[in-house]
């Protein structure tokens, strides 16, 4: 989402942890905009321009793709992590600055999929 100034040239950035590996399966907004590099685990997300409002009053942009994780033994128990070192940038078009967040990295605490519920996000046997 976009509270403020028109954004330009927005990308998103993050990595796949080596146990997670991407399944080539994108859908959303902008989904051709998606770039993979098998070898380093890195994706970017290229969004482009995003108005003022975007999420308020416009349309949210949204992007969800496939992962499959292979967890070891140490992961038994807990959530395992999805995706990583997250973050936006962006130059807001009035002011010139360019603009960057960090997000918290996705794990298998999926609280936003309701149809699961806490007993699903912790690796089983």
């Amino acid at each position: 989402s976009n509270l403020s100034n028109d954004i330009q040239g927005a990308k998103l950035f993050a990595s796949l942890p080596g146990n997670v590996r991407w399944l080539e399966q994108v859908t959303g907004d902008k989904k051709e905009a998606v770039g993979f590099n098998p070898s380093s685990g890195e994706f970017v997300w290229n969004i482009g321009d995003v108005p003022a409002g975007t999420g308020m009053v416009r349309p949210r942009l949204f992007l969800a793709f496939n992962v499959i994780i292979t967890p070891g033994e140490d992961a038994l128990g807990k959530r395992a992590l999805l995706v990583k070192d997250i973050r936006i940038s962006g130059t807001d078009s009035f002011t010139k600055t360019v603009l960057e967040s960090i997000v918290s990295d996705v794990t298998t605490d999926l609280k936003e999929d309701l149809q699961t519920t806490s007993k699903d996000w912790s690796v089983v046997e």
